[in-house]
Parts: C-alpha cells; sequence; structure tokens
C-alpha cells in the first residue's frame, strides 16, 4: 500500500510553471486575442461586454500598483493600500465619478515607471502586465510594453457650466489669504493698492478707508469673532458655490496670473495647496499638481514655497476677481492645455511586494493623482493561477485540478495522490461569458426596449394636450403634425431625478408628455423623444427647477439609442430641412416649404468632429477654441434619407454662442460635401429663432 503525503510546493510550482495560462484559458473556451505581450478576452467568471481579463504567460493574471501610489477619489487623494476593502468614488473615462471597489492581490514584482510631464518628474511602481493607455492608441498596452516617448492618456473632471460664486465664500478666501486673527480670535483683513478696488465691495460695512503716506489706498474690515474660523479651509458641508468664491477670494490674494495667463497659487504649506487641488477636482477644475521650491526665508534660512498651477480650460475668468488679473487671463493664447505625462524609462527593481488596484465596472479604468488614466484589474477580482483556474472554470476540487494538469504537464504524483491519468469524460467549462452569450442584452438594447416600452403607452394626439401644445403654443400647421404617425401622447409622463445626496433617483413630476418616435436608416425603433408640456407656460413647455440647486433642469429627454437616428416629421425629399429639435424643424418647414428630419441635439445633428483636428480660436475669447469642422466620417451623427441630395442646416440667431454655432453647422455641410450632397446653413435673424418667425414675434 503507498503511504500518501501531502503535496510539496514544489511539486505544485512545477505543475504550474510547466502549465501555459493561455493554452488553459484558450481551451476552456474563452476566446483570446493577442495584445503585445499579453492576451486578453472577455471574462469567464462573470457577463461582460468589454474584454477586462488579461493572461500574461510569463506572470499569471495580476495588473496592480504598490501601496505608496496615490489614486484620485472624490474625497481627495490617498495611498492606494488605504483604499483596501472600501468602496470609493473614482474618476473614469469621460470625466465621470463612478463607485469602485479597491482590493489586495497579493505579492507581485514591481518595475519602476519614471515619468515627466512640463519640467516635473514622477514614479510610479507597477507591474509588468498592469494596463495602460497611451496617446494615438485604441488599446491599452501593458507596464512592460511602454517605451520612452509614450504619452499616457489623461481624465479631467467633467466641466462646469454654473460659475455662481457665494459672496460669503469669496470674503472667506479674501481673509483665508490676506486676513489674521489678534489674539487668535479676532479676525481682521487690510487689503492695500489695486486690491482696494477690486475686492473691497465683497465686505459689507464695517471698513475703514484711507491712503498711506505714499498715497497708496487702503481699507481694513474688522469682524471680530465672527471671523475666527475664517483662516481654517471650508469644511467638507459647504456647497459649491460657496467652495468656488473661497478658491477665487484666494486666488485673489496669494495666487498670479502670469503674462501667459497661467494661473497658479502659492502656499508654505503643502497641505493648503492639496485641500485646494482635490476641492478643484471635485468642481471641475483642473490642475497640474505641486510643485516644491527652497526659497529664502527669514533670517538667511531656506524654506520650502509650493505652487500649484491650474488648467486654464478649465477655469472661468470670473474666478480671476483682480481686474488686472483677468486682463491677462483673458488675452492668453495657450494652445492646449499639457496634461499629458511622458514615460520616461522603465526599469526592473527588487520589490516584490502586495500589490493593489481598483475594479472599475464598464469602463475598467480610472485616474491616479494628477489625472493619469490607467487601466483597472478585472471586474470580478479573478487572478487565479494556472491550479485555481482550472477549479474554478470546471467546478473541480484541489485534488482533481491538480490531477487533471499534471497528467498534462507529465508531472508524477504517485507518491502522493496517486498516478495521474488522462480523465474518462472531459470536463465541461463553466464560461459565463459564453453560457449567457444568447440571453445577455447590451446597454444599448435595454435602452432602446425601454424607449419603446414607453411609446406603446402613447395614444393619438388629436384632442389632447400634445395638440394645444404644437398648434397653440407653438404655431405648428396642424396638417403637419396631426396625423402624423411619429407622434404620441402620453398624460401620465412621471419625471424621474436623484438628487446629489440621494442613493436613488425619485419621480418629482408626473404630467403629460408629447412622445416623437426615432428610426433608424432602415426603419427600426431607435428611441422615443420625450416634450415634456405644461400648457400655463407661455410656450406651453414644462419649466421644472431642480429640488437641490437653482438650475432649471431640461425637460425634454431620449429614451433609447437616438446615435444615427432621426425624427421623420415630413417625407424624404430632394431639398429637406434639418434642426436640433422638432419645433425648430417644424418652423423651418413652414418658412421653406420644404420637408425635413431632426435631431434631438445639434452635435448629433451635425456629426462627430475628427479627434486629432483643431478649431480657429474664438473670437470672443483667444483662450477658447471653437468646435473643429473636419468631420469624421466614421461618427455620421444623425444619418439623412438616402433621396435627399440638399441639406439646409437650421441655426436659430438667439443662440448665445454664435461663433460655435457657425461652426458646427460649417461641420455638417462638409459632412454633406464628402457624402455628395450639397449643404447650407438657414439662420434665423439675429436674436431670434425660427419659431419666433411663424408666431410673428420676430
Amino acid at each position: 500500500m503507498i503511504q500518501r503525503t501531502p503535496i510539496p510546493q514544489s511539486i505544485l510550482d512545477d505543475i504550474i510553471s510547466r502549465t501555459d495560462l493561455v493554452d488553459l484559458v484558450a481551451n476552456s473556451g474563452v476566446k483570446l486575442i493577442k495584445s503585445g505581450r499579453e492576451y486578453q478576452g472577455l471574462c469567464p467568471f462573470h457577463s461582460e461586454r468589454t474584454p477586462s481579463f488579461t493572461v500574461r504567460p510569463d506572470k499569471g493574471f495580476a495588473h496592480c500598483f504598490a501601496a505608496e501610489t496615490k489614486v484620485m477619489t472624490f474625497g481627495g487623494s490617498s495611498r492606494i493600500d488605504e483604499l483596501v476593502d472600501t468602496t470609493q468614488k473614482v474618476l473614469t473615462v469621460g470625466g465621470v465619478w463612478v463607485d469602485a471597489e479597491f482590493k489586495s492581490y497579493g505579492k507581485q514584482p514591481l518595475l519602476r515607471v519614471s515619468l515627466r510631464r512640463n519640467g516635473v518628474a514622477k514614479v510610479v511602481y507597477a507591474t509588468a502586465g498592469h494596463r495602460w493607455f497611451i496617446r494615438g492608441r485604441n488599446t491599452a498596452i501593458t507596464t512592460s510594453d511602454l517605451k520612452p516617448g509614450h504619452r499616457l492618456k489623461f481624465v479631467l473632471p467633467a466641466p462646469r457650466s454654473d460659475w455662481s460664486l457665494d459672496a460669503d465664500g469669496v470674503v472667506h478666501g479674501i481673509v483665508f489669504g490676506d486676513g489674521y486673527l489678534q489674539y487668535s480670535r479676532y479676525g481682521e483683513v487690510t487689503l492695500h493698492g489695486g486690491k482696494v478696488l477690486d475686492l473691497l465691495k465683497w465686505f459689507q460695512g464695517g471698513n475703514v478707508q484711507g491712503r498711506r503716506s505714499n498715497g497708496m489706498p487702503y481699507a481694513r474690515v474688522y469682524r471680530g469673532r465672527e471671523w475666527q474660523h475664517m483662516k481654517s479651509v471650508p469644511d467638507d458641508s459647504r456647497d459649491d458655490a460657496y467652495l468656488l468664491g473661497f478658491l477665487a477670494g484666494y486666488l485673489a490674494t496669494d495666487g498670479h496670473v502670469a503674462k501667459d495667463g497661467t494661473v497658479m497659487l502659492n502656499s508654505a504649506d503643502r497641505s493648503i495647496l492639496e485641500w485646494v487641488r482635490d476641492t478643484a477636482q471635485k468642481l471641475g477644475i483642473g490642475t497640474y499638481g505641486i510643485t516644491t521650491q527652497m526659497r529664502e526665508g527669514y533670517g538667511g534660512s531656506d524654506s520650502e514655497l509650493h505652487r500649484i498651477h491650474f488648467v486654464p480650460d478649465t477655469l472661468d475668468p470670473v474666478m480671476i476677481l483682480r481686474a488686472e488679473a483677468r486682463g491677462r487671463f483673458l488675452a492668453s493664447s495657450k494652445s492646449f492645455p499639457r496634461m499629458r505625462w511622458s514615460v520616461v524609462s522603465v526599469e526592473e527593481t527588487d520589490r516584490i511586494e502586495d500589490v493593489y488596484c481598483a475594479e472599475v465596472p464598464g469602463t475598467h479604468a480610472f485616474a491616479l493623482e494628477d489625472n493619469i488614466l490607467t487601466g483597472n484589474c478585472f471586474g470580478c477580482g479573478a487572478h487565479e493561477t494556472a491550479i485555481g483556474y482550472q477549479m474554478r472554470v470546471y467546478g473541480q476540487s484541489f485534488i482533481e485540478a491538480v490531477k487533471g494538469l499534471a497528467w498534462q504537464a507529465g508531472v508524477d504524483l504517485t507518491d502522493y495522490v496517486g498516478r495521474a491519468e488522462k480523465p474518462k469524460a472531459a470536463p465541461k467549462p463553466k464560461i459565463a461569458s459564453r453560457a449567457d452569450e444568447g440571453t445577455r442584452e447590451t446597454e444599448t438594447e435595454k435602452r432602446r426596449r425601454r424607449g419603446q416600452r414607453m411609446w406603446q403607452r402613447g395614444v393619438r394626439i388629436e384632442g389632447t394636450a400634445a395638440e394645444v401644445y404644437l398648434a397653440q403654443h407653438r404655431g405648428i400647421d396642424r396638417a403637419l403634425f396631426l396625423h402624423n404617425p411619429v407622434h404620441r401622447f402620453v398624460p401620465d409622463y412621471e419625471f424621474w431625478y436623484r438628487a446629489r445626496d440621494a442613493k436613488k433617483p425619485e419621480a418629482i413630476w408626473t404630467g403629460p408628455a408629447l412622445l416623437t418616435v426615432m428610426q433608424y436608416r432602415d426603419d427600426r425603433f431607435a428611441a422615443c423623444h420625450i416634450t415634456c408640456i405644461d400648457l400655463d407656460q407661455p410656450k406651453g413647455r414644462l419649466k421644472l427647477p431642480a429640488p437641490d440647486d437653482d438650475r432649471d433642469l431640461n425637460t425634454k429627454r431620449v429614451m433609447g439609442d437616438p446615435s444615427t437616428a432621426a425624427m421623420r416629421l415630413g417625407k424624404p425629399a430632394f431639398v429637406m430641412v434639418g434642426g436640433e429639435g422638432l419645433e425648430t424643424t417644424y418652423s423651418g418647414m413652414m418658412v421653406s416649404g420644404h420637408s425635413g428630419w431632426c435631431s434631438y441635439s445639434l452635435d448629433n445633428l451635425v456629426g462627430a468632429c475628427l479627434m486629432d483636428a483643431k478649431g480657429d480660436r474664438h473670437p470672443y475669447d483667444g483662450r477658447r477654441r471653437l468646435p473643429a469642422v473636419v468631420p469624421d466620417m466614421a461618427r455620421p451623427g444623425m444619418i439623412w434619407p438616402r433621396e435627399c441630395r440638399e441639406r439646409i442646416f437650421l441655426g436659430d440667431g438667439d443662440t448665445k454662442d454664435m461663433p460655435m454655432l457657425r461652426a458646427k453647422l460649417e461641420r455638417g455641410c462638409r459632412r454633406a460635401a464628402q457624402e455628395g450632397c450639397k449643404g447650407r446653413v438657414a439662420m434665423s435673424k439675429p436674436g431670434t429663432d425660427f419659431n419666433s418667425m411663424i408666431l410673428g414675434a420676430a
């Protein structure tokens, strides 16, 4: 009788080293595609559409970061090892904050990645197989495939639209920068020279003004204990307007705008600038990180001075309170933000340590400190050895998996668990991505199905609020829409909205809505366009304020996939008009006598531009560029009917940014020309729109 003993680790390591990971995974039914030194495919352990499962024959499965690596979270920049076993909001593709889980992935060898941007050096330690995104490539590459000169992709928070400044926040920022506390409790601030003219208006009463002996004006403002807290940064409970005001006030005192428009802020306390950086990111303002230089301090001793630079394109002029500085900022013409870090070198190290990573659903990407966009580990946390993979995918016990792999690798296990033999029947793998292929819906299909259900709820619009809205409030000829099958009506549409701090959306309004179907070129259903109606409003469209702030919500919505679809308001014709919305397009049809189709947005009407194309300088703001006019023919937006050979793009003359509108319409005309059609632009009178023309208001 053979005496069985535990299998030594050396034997297990031998089996693992002899097993070809790529063959093992491929033979289980996972389709792998080679990318550099690694292979990628759909994860076998959970359903997904974007490949997140990566196999590297020489390293295994885990691709992660060293413990000290810092990650951008909504709460600030943090070491990645301090985030393990927590869920944090991270910045991902498109500047969106999403929830991601952080995990530890065991001990792994680390490579040293040296980076440089704008003269600043940075070092990151990552595993050889970690994924990075570089300029000029659509697919990720691994750490070991990085080469000097590669430029890493970056991500900034989504840009702001509301730049309202809270006056109390501005005062807090000014006092924080230039004020002081008497006896550590009584606050006051003294302004000198140009600051008196630019900043004193933010203070209400209690001012003492005069002139120094040299003729320079000054103002002293005293508030005592009321300002005791203002030599500290605001707490997290403050709203965006207050925080924007604080940053504007602080910039006005301790900030500087250079001749070339560069905006910077200096401080002897690095922690203050770290707070500024993290707060700016939450507010949608980008920064270039923090630099440090030495200066000669009091008494001749050297001390550190820290500096943070802001990304000009993410900063609104309203944030520059000093008149002279705002003038330099507006007159600057920086071509583009230099955000990408360049790879200097990738070197092997002797570090073999615990590594960590995030798991970001959907995009499989997140931002490190300083806005570096990087790939994440697998969405399901699958980072098994060959034995672990065999156990999970085939549902085998440890001994069964070891014996099966040992037989294939030619390793003798007689002294331990008996002789390894060929299985009598081949085990059947359980591959989630393959098993669910026939039943799994894509997100696009789900949105389209929801839109179709909404469309099916609708009834004909004769005698409904939708007819009154179009005919009486918008002045549209009933002959155009009343019997048009593209319109329907629902009396009880629910408008759902999720407040900033709420976990789930809730219905904040229920009422009548006009439904308009959007169709692909092949006549298939694409989306349902929804216009919420309030006949008590002058133009009949619902005006709905947001419950958690002062802005008005957009009460037009689209359910489905409108990317290449159109609202077919008229029949296909040789000459047709096209507008951003159905009211504009119907009005253009009445004015011109032509048939028309419309889109849900201006960008979708004219199609996308080439990614690398640059627009001209904005005539009213040299810091900004207009949208590029070179069309990307692979992203056409709304597809016009084949019968149409002349496209008339409608532009409303009351658009706030007319140069932007004209640039986009020019792109639409160029797209038409490249598709063998004629394209031209029709504009309503300045200060009016096409609907005003038929209502007699223009």
